[in-house]
């Protein structure tokens, strides 16, 4: 049985861990009666966009389009996270971390109305940060300003778009905001404090990995310089760092400078030594095992895989194993495994070098295909509820007439029109209306110009005779 903060699936991204958002508060069981998201924070992902149109629709902002239950929108119903005005950290923790075009924060604007589903217009922006199309690291932390005209209870949204994919990720935050200003914010000059417990957490012919403990600082420390021998050779956010294109049998000096939003850094660490391992005649440095494999999708006969790149001294390229066997050797980050029959398969990928060293194994993944032409199951038997209400709170489980159909609630919801939003499934026969309005998952299958499609992934707005996100099951 799952519980509130469970280890997250690797098919998983990211969510705003500090502070901590909605979505992770549920996950810590604070925040309640919010369906799946409970166990996956970080898959709030829905169609990049945000402001305009293509992004989630008003009233769909804070599950975007995908999680119903986090839409719910009173002045009581969530947890407040305190927050001062000026500066805060955001701190990302990222499962599963992709290309990003940009980082995004909107604040609601003041006179918003909290007993209201949240729109578009109740934002305004507070910060955009450009991601360079660059892989970040699994803990992103950044700076946020929040206005000195804000106090109470406001809504504070980021935003992660994503630059290999048509997605994003949504986190809101639900703050209680104190403002402690008497006039001119005051200006940032305490520095972090000094990086201490500097040491050398591995080591190859080519490369030396350090760690140190986290330095502290009044609003927060944002990045690490390391420095090698007095030259600069990195930056990093976390407290980890990997040194490489090294001579073997050689010994390095490194220290390590913090620095804090404001730009005010620390004394320069105490300087430690490491040294790198002696050269053999041979390369055989293996790589390190390739990090995060998961799926990105699937259909009844096709799974496309996503793994994280290794960084290391050679060029390498990716062995693909199913079920143990290999089945392709790729350069890419990412393979579609398709024409696979019913049934579970586990995946697992290995890096492998130019001089033939060969990394050990990523974790597992499995996966579960359908497999075949789908036939409709039989139509279950279903106690009576009555017809739905748009004034009546329903929980998980609870079934309704609407329009001739019944759907089964998948989780709390009030005021979602089941034909039209994603926490009512159809339960009659299994398939579906498609209808652009609504958010369809993996799985769902729907009736569209008198055919049957199923949906390979999340998808919203999109026909099912356009192919892309929808495989046809029956003429």
């Amino acid at each position: 049985m799952l519980t509130a903060g469970h280890a997250f699936d690797a098919d998983a991204h990211g969510y705003i861990s500090k502070p901590e958002s909605r979505a992770y508060l549920a996950n810590k069981g604070i925040n309640v009666n919010v369906g799946a998201v409970q166990f996956e924070p970080q898959s709030i992902e829905g169609p990049k966009g945000f402001p305009s149109a293509s992004g989630p629709a008003d009233g769909k902002i804070a599950g975007a389009g995908k999680y119903a239950a986090m839409d719910v929108q009173t002045d009581t119903r969530w947890q407040k996270v305190p927050l001062n005005s000026g500066p805060n950290v955001v701190e990302w923790t990222l499962t599963a971390p992709h290309q990003t075009a940009s980082w995004d924060y909107y604040i609601t604007k003041k006179g918003w109305d909290p007993n209201k589903p949240l729109a578009s217009s109740d934002f305004e922006l507070l910060k955009h940060i450009n991601g360079a199309n660059l892989t970040p690291e699994k803990v992103v932390k950044q700076q946020i300003d929040i206005p000195s005209d804000r106090e109470g209870y406001y809504v504070i949204l980021g935003v992660w778009n994503i630059a290999d994919t048509t997605n994003a990720f949504y986190q809101v935050i639900d703050a209680n905001i104190s403002n402690g200003s008497t006039g001119t914010p005051e200006v940032d000059t305490k520095s972090p404090s000094e990086v201490t417990g500097l040491k050398m957490a591995d080591r190859t012919s080519n490369s030396i990995t350090l760690n140190w403990k986290e330095a502290t600082d009044n609003q927060g420390v944002s990045k690490y310089t390391v420095y090698r021998n007095g030259v600069k050779v990195g930056e990093t956010s976390t407290t980890s760092f990997k040194d490489v294109s090294l001579q073997a049998d050689k010994s390095y000096n490194y220290s390590i400078v913090a620095q804090d939003f404001a730009g005010n850094k620390s004394k320069m660490s105490a300087s430690f030594a490491a040294s790198t391992l002696k050269e053999t005649t041979t390369d055989h440095v293996a790589p390190e095992a390739p990090s995060n494999l998961h799926s990105m999708g699937k259909t009844n006969s096709s799974v496309s895989l996503m793994w994280g790149a290794v960084n290391h001294s050679l060029p390498v390229k990716y062995e693909v194993y199913r079920d143990g066997k290999k089945i392709i050797t790729t350069s890419n980050t990412s393979f579609e495994d398709k024409g696979l029959a019913k049934g579970d398969y586990s995946y697992t990928i290995s890096a492998v070098d130019s001089a033939g060293n060969k990394s050990s194994a990523s974790n597992l993944l499995r996966v579960a295909i359908a497999g075949g032409e789908q036939v409709l199951p039989p139509v279950p038997v279903i106690e009576e509820k009555g017809t739905w209400s748009a004034d009546k709170i329903y929980v998980e489980n609870d079934t309704v007439n609407y329009n001739g159909k019944t759907y089964r609630a998948k989780w709390w919801t009030k005021g979602n029109n089941p034909e039209t939003n994603s926490v009512w499934q159809v339960v009659d026969n299994g398939v579906q209306v498609w209808n652009a309005q609504k958010a369809f998952t993996s799985g769902d299958k729907v009736l569209y110009n008198g055919k049957i499609y199923q949906a390979k992934w999340w998808v919203q707005g999109q026909a099912p005779s356009l192919n892309g996100a929808w495989t046809l099951v029956t003429k």
